[in-house]
């Protein structure tokens, strides 16, 4: 009896350590699991507000909240609305003749100037493309549609230099 109880004893002399090990290492694991799951959260975090700032870009905010809460958006009809395209007369030329730089220069001079003005007025911007330039009034919120645009003159800003005028 006494050898059974002595074998159990270095039994569980050498199983107790390796139990606590694997305790252990089982207990590293969840930490290491749960730290990673916290900065896998952030990440989600930062790219769901990444994502909802190009949804409000791209969208009216009426639209894009009744997206955002999963409800459909149904069609709706405006019997008044302005819509203004701008496009930039000779541009491709001007294009040929600068670096890309300047011709991104400047079309953002251009457009943060279009954008400076469009918050005077009951507009929505639709689209930006190439030297393109979309905006609607009357939609997504009815006002009639009627707006007055403020003709811009034809003075390309200092961002091209003159000899490429």
């Amino acid at each position: 009896m006494e050898t059974f109880g002595i074998a159990i004893l270095v039994v569980v002399l050498i199983v107790s350590p390796i139990i606590i090990i694997l305790v252990r290492n089982a207990a590293a694991t969840i930490q290491l699991y749960a730290i990673n799951l916290a900065h896998k959260a952030k990440e989600l975090k930062r790219e769901k507000r990444k994502s909802d700032s190009l949804l409000f870009q791209m969208l009216p905010p009426t639209v894009a909240t009744q997206l955002k809460q999963a409800q459909t958006v149904p069609a709706e009809y405006y019997s008044a609305v302005t819509i203004f395209f701008s496009d930039i007369v000779g541009f491709t030329e001007i294009a040929a003749e600068c670096t890309p730089l300047e011709v991104v220069s400047f079309l953002n001079a251009i457009y943060r100037m279009f954008d400076e003005r469009i918050e005077c007025y009951d507009v929505y911007k639709i689209e930006t493309i190439g030297d393109s330039y979309m905006v609607a009034s009357g939609l997504p919120v009815k006002n009639g549609g009627s707006i007055y645009f403020y003709k811009p003159n034809r003075v390309l800003p200092p961002s091209i230099p003159a000899a490429k005028r």
